[in-house]
């Protein structure tokens, strides 16, 4: 299970949760209470592009990831979470 918590400044000791499963992320709220705002990505947000160059092996193993239309939504969500809600 990944999951990355970050306290607000000024809410109250609000955490926010990002998991990769709904369903983890609905039984962690439950388990977490009103205190917790719990998000799941549904899949990676970021993966490798399936083409050469991906990865570097010159310059330390570089890696270049793209995100996808589906996990840039979720990522501005998840921003949405942090930030402004």
């Amino acid at each position: 299970m990944a999951g990355s918590g970050r306290r607000r400044p000024g809410d109250g000791g609000r955490y926010v949760v990002v998991v990769e499963s709904p369903a983890k992320a609905k039984t962690l709220a439950k388990y977490l209470g009103p205190g917790h705002r719990v998000i799941a990505t549904r899949g990676h947000v970021s993966d490798l592009p399936a083409k050469a160059g991906s990865v570097r092996p010159d310059e330390g193993f570089a890696m270049t990831y793209v995100t996808g239309r589906a996990a840039t939504r979720r990522l501005g969500a998840i921003a949405k979470a942090l930030f402004f809600d």
